[in-house]
């Protein structure tokens, strides 16, 4: 993440200012922002995601009851008959030093 944000700020490039991070089979991440352009050989992947069907949750407060809420939403989504599926993706809104008010989205692929 650190590497991706010296190159967003080192080439100026305009994006909406949020963390997000990818997790993928093989216990693979991706960590990434969105651009509101596309530009070519300055040393970033492009990725597009396309989620056909997903679960939403809106976290707000610290990141480190992140990984319950997940926990929390995967128990509510296999009571509802359903099964999770990779990608699993966090989206990180923008900063403040109150931690009671960071917002997090978290969606999870369903099959």
């Amino acid at each position: 993440m650190d590497k991706m944000w010296q190159v967003v700020k080192a080439n100026g490039l305009k994006n909406k200012g949020q963390n997000i991070w990818v997790y993928e089979p093989n216990e693979s991440v991706f960590a990434g922002v969105e651009l509101d352009y596309s530009p070519t050989n300055i040393g970033l992947e492009q990725k597009t995601i396309s989620l056909t069907k997903y679960a939403y949750y809106k976290h707000i407060g610290p990141y480190n009851l992140i990984k319950r809420a997940g926990q929390n939403m995967q128990e509510e989504i296999k009571n509802r008959g359903l099964e999770t599926t990779l990608p699993y993706i966090e989206i990180y809104g923008h900063w403040t030093n109150d931690e009671t008010k960071l917002e997090t989205v978290l969606l999870m692929a369903l099959r």
